[in-house]
């Protein structure tokens, strides 16, 4: 992993404007083909009578799918990061890979591991949290994307409900060699936790940088220059500071 960003709801629908549904097609169509590959692979290591090889699933599940950018968000705001994982593969052939849309179909395939009182259900979080790992080591950019549904702001911090925003975010900053989060818990009549999360960490992008970014990248489609993924990360991350 070489870049990370922050991305804010509102500069993302701005981008997207009236081609929400557009880029939401392009973005589930790229989606589906990582599903596809992945519950193959799971598929092949399920074997009569529901025997799961964990092992060939945390070494061959989610790396083996080609993804370019991790895009970190609450699964309450699936559609509006595919569809954005449908603008970064129009103008600029890269692959988002948006975790949301596997997580339900893996519960489908293996409703044993999904009950929370099923001490299955252990087993398939560290599978998940490992496979998820690789798959973001690998990836060269991190964008993470800031919503009031992954990111509340309380006393000077930044909050998550989610446990695996957190993890994502943690795993974010090792790759990229920050420091860890700190972990705090709040307590009330209906228990709950909060982890402290620091997205100010990452590169803030604004919607000029991003519209900067496309067009600097649509004339250079139109030369038939090609650039590879870090090359394209490099001139967001220019675009980024300039902006």
């Amino acid at each position: 992993m070489e870049y990370g960003f922050n991305l804010n709801e509102e500069d993302i629908t701005s981008l997207l404007g009236n081609r929400v549904d557009y880029y939401f097609n392009i973005g589930s169509g790229q989606q589906n083909t990582q599903k596809e590959k992945i519950m193959e692979s799971l598929e092949n290591h399920v074997d009569l009578p529901r025997i799961i090889n964990a092992d060939k699933i945390i070494k061959e599940w989610f790396p083996q799918v080609p993804v370019d950018i991790f895009l970190s968000h609450s699964h309450e705001d699936e559609k509006l990061v595919v569809a954005l994982s449908g603008w970064l593969k129009e103008n600029f052939n890269l692959s988002g890979f948006v975790d949301s849309t596997v997580w339900k179909h893996i519960d489908e395939l293996l409703p044993e591991l999904v009950a929370e009182d099923n001490r299955n259900a252990v087993h398939k979080y560290i599978m998940l949290a490992s496979s998820l790992a690789k798959t973001m080591n690998q990836c060269k950019g991190f964008f993470f994307i800031e919503t009031p549904n992954s990111y509340k702001f309380q006393k000077s911090k930044g909050f998550t409900n989610s446990p695996w925003l957190y993890f994502e975010m943690t795993m974010s900053q090792i790759f990229l060699s920050k420091e860890r989060f700190s972990l705090e818990e709040r307590k009330d009549s209906r228990p709950s936790i909060e982890y402290s999360i620091y997205p100010e960490n990452l590169v803030p992008l604004s919607l000029k940088a991003l519209q900067s970014w496309k067009s600097f990248y649509s004339i250079t489609m139109m030369r038939k220059c090609p650039s590879s993924v870090i090359e394209k990360l490099e001139k967001l991350y220019e675009e980024a500071l300039s902006s």
